[in-house]
């Protein structure tokens, strides 16, 4: 699965939260705000066909990415090179 996928990349180079830069408890139970959470740069919402794009992807925790919502972003995070 694309999640799992890009979850695996993230946790290997221990990428921090795009959104506010802290580090992400890829060991979290996935109801912990710190816990990771694959958001999506460009919200599926408004940008559906972007939905199984890994290159649209973002690690995130899950309070960050839910707190988010479909809010357009500024990208801040530099990606490792994958």
């Amino acid at each position: 699965m694309l999640k799992d996928q890009f979850r695996k990349r993230c946790q290997e180079a221990d990428a921090p939260c795009w959104i506010c830069g802290m580090p992400i408890g890829y060991d979290a139970n996935w109801k912990q705000p710190s816990a990771f959470e694959a958001d999506h740069f460009k919200p599926v919402s408004t940008h559906p066909h972007l939905a199984l794009m890994m290159g649209n992807l973002r690690p995130a925790h899950q309070s960050c990415n839910r707190s988010r919502g479909n809010k357009p972003a500024v990208e801040n995070w530099v990606r490792a090179d994958w």
